[in-house]
């Protein structure tokens, strides 16, 4: 039967929703559709298999079209209904007089981002889509919607076709530029509270040493460079192409958390495939990519307890791995790659192991 790509009609809110927390059932994140009041549906053989929520928005004199949630019912995957549903729903969105188009994509959803991009979103870096939106909106987009508060999903952005879209910045980079701006933004999370508290107490900030700097910084570049080495490794087994960012979801939080409530919570990086496949053996790779780093950092807590005092390195990392281990790999929402997210879709069992091992390490070690 053909395609039919239209409006949601008035009491087709219900079913859309439940279609939507089918087809993200697997990663989680189907418990979090929202019933919609706008969306362009794909209709075949007689039903609703694919939705484009949308919802248009002001920021400033501009207009914002956000796109929430993208999918297909999972029986009618590979058929092309998902990208002839984006291809519509974004030119709808321009008819309707948008100056920008937005969204979140969890960055190892490579299907969704993919359709993105090919029709004019870009990985946009947050002090383009700052400029383009203003501060306020810019703010008022990123956390407004879920996605945003997400470690692990990346803004996307695209500006009118006849308009100039802002520059991706570094949001396109990847591999080593990218690693190391993971490991510094995580090693200011931890010093500028442990300069803060040093003002606190009345201490001169210079009483935080060289010798301390060194110290933290250089466990946590063992912890992540380590973590990175390992996810590497897991990549390297799947003999795909794989390349390391950061990207640019949850920075809210790791800023709150770890700035203002002196508790680490690492901003997010990870390895990426480059292309993606809606297979057993892809969720198998990714699955082990996700499994070699958390071995690794269960290894080095256990080290880290058992020389910490012979070994001054060791005795900062302990707080720092917990953290991970509890947040990263883990809870799967709102952290949505690291580790969690990616080993339930692989082995259900095999995540409930890591889950109890985490904290079992963690709290009984």
């Amino acid at each position: 039967m053909e395609l039919i790509l239209r409006e949601m009609e008035a009491g087709e809110a219900r079913a859309v929703q439940s279609l939507g927390i089918r087809s993200f059932l697997r990663s989680l994140e189907g418990f979090f559709v929202t019933k919609p009041k706008t969306a362009l549906v794909a209709e075949k053989d007689g039903k609703i298999v694919g939705g484009f929520l949308y919802a248009i928005e002001t920021r400033g004199a501009k207009k914002l079209g956000f796109v929430d949630f993208f999918f297909v019912e999972p029986a009618y995957a590979g058929q092309g209904i998902g990208r002839a549903l984006c291809d519509e729903g974004v030119a709808r969105l321009w008819a309707q007089g948008c100056d920008y188009l937005a969204t979140f994509v969890r960055d190892d959803n490579v299907g969704s981002w993919a359709a993105f991009e090919k029709t004019g979103f870009a990985r946009a870096s947050l002090p383009k889509v700052a400029g383009a939106l203003g501060l306020g909106g810019f703010v008022k987009t990123y956390l407004k919607h879920l996605y945003g508060l997400c470690t692990g999903c990346d803004l996307y952005f695209a500006a009118r076709p006849d308009s100039q879209a802002p520059a991706s910045d570094y949001a396109k980079k990847t591999g080593i530029s990218q690693l190391a701006l993971h490991v510094l933004t995580n090693t200011m999370l931890v010093l500028i509270p442990a300069l803060v508290a040093f003002a606190a107490a009345g201490a001169s900030s210079a009483a935080f040493s060289v010798q301390q700097f060194s110290m933290v910084s250089l466990s946590l570049l063992i912890v992540f460079g380590g973590a990175a080495v390992f996810g590497y490794i897991g990549a390297l087994i799947s003999r795909r192409k794989w390349r390391y960012r950061m990207p640019s979801g949850g920075l809210p939080l790791s800023f709150i958390f770890s700035v203002i409530g002196g508790m680490l919570y690492p901003v997010a990086g990870n390895w990426y495939p480059d292309r993606y496949e809606n297979t057993p053996k892809f969720r198998k790779d990714m699955g082990i990519s996700a499994i070699l780093p958390w071995l690794y950092m269960i290894a080095l807590l256990v080290a880290a307890r058992q020389f910490g005092i012979e070994l001054p390195i060791l005795s900062t990392m302990p707080q720092i791995i917990i953290a991970v281990l509890l947040v990263f790999r883990c809870v799967p929402f709102p952290h949505v790659n690291l580790g969690a997210v990616r080993v339930f879709r692989w082995n259900k069992v095999l995540y409930g192991v890591m889950v109890l091992a985490s904290i079992f390490f963690a709290f009984f070690w």
